[in-house]
């Protein structure tokens, strides 16, 4: 079964950060950023349209989770298409994250895989 948590793993320093990038983004007080984020929980600053974007510009943005990225970056871009569902974003995640689990597996095996198998494994 697929267990798609990520939004609920994600640490106060991953709040910290994304509310760090969204205040140098923006120009806003970093305080107005932590007072959403506190009054409104965390969804309200991973929804923030300007973060994807904080995250790639700003150097600080090179300490981001992959966790915390991957969501960021899969939200926005079915946000972009009209879906709304945080959970889905999560599950689509996971996914992501889930296959480069497996590809690392089969590349792995594949010195002691026959020929053929590895040829057709990709």
């Amino acid at each position: 079964m697929i267990h798609a948590t990520v939004r609920h793993r994600l640490t106060r320093d991953d709040a910290q950060l994304v509310a760090r990038l969204i205040a140098r983004d923006s120009g806003a007080p970093l305080e107005e950023i932590e007072r959403r984020l506190a009054d409104e929980g965390i969804d309200s600053v991973l929804d923030d349209p300007l973060l994807p974007t904080a995250m790639l510009r700003a150097g600080q943005g090179m300490w981001t989770s992959l966790p915390l990225f991957s969501y960021v970056m899969v939200r926005h871009a079915l946000r972009r298409v009209g879906e709304e569902d945080r959970r889905l974003a999560d599950y689509a995640r996971r996914l992501i994250e889930l296959s480069k689990t497996m590809e690392a597996e089969v590349a792995r095996f594949r010195p002691v895989l026959p020929r053929r198998a590895a040829a057709d494994s990709g």
